[in-house]
């Protein structure tokens, strides 16, 4: 896959090994981002690794949204891609905590995938 955390806030979304056609999989079920990193604090990032069936990134790649039963710890509850594959947060709006805020990826013709991210201090 070649993708490589350098954060605990970089996602990386791919097609699920189990069910290419079907699946999305993440490099990691829980992010973390941090109020103390620079500015008003870190930002979540998506990344998409997909490759079946000849898969070119574009603004369509994925999106997330979070709203689940937590609401979003971010500014935005809905991030969508930009033409390379890439989606970013916006700020950070809630304090540090042991919450795992529950988010949702689609992409066409896939599964929903459901995973969860949280802010430390």
């Amino acid at each position: 896959m070649g993708f490589k955390h350098t954060k605990e806030s970089h996602i990386g979304v791919y097609d699920d090994p189990l069910d290419p056609a079907m699946g999305l999989a993440v490099t990691r079920q829980t992010f973390w981002v941090s109020k103390k990193d620079s500015g008003d604090g870190d930002r979540a990032e998506w990344f998409c690794l997909r490759t079946y069936n000849n898969h070119t990134h574009s603004t369509n790649c994925f999106e997330i949204y979070f709203n689940k039963s937590t609401p979003s710890p971010f500014g935005s509850s809905h991030f969508t891609c930009d033409p390379s594959g890439h989606a970013i947060s916006t700020d950070i709006s809630v304090n540090a905590g042991s919450t795992i805020y529950e988010y949702r990826i689609t992409a066409p013709s896939k599964n929903d995938l459901d995973p969860g991210g949280g802010v430390k201090g």
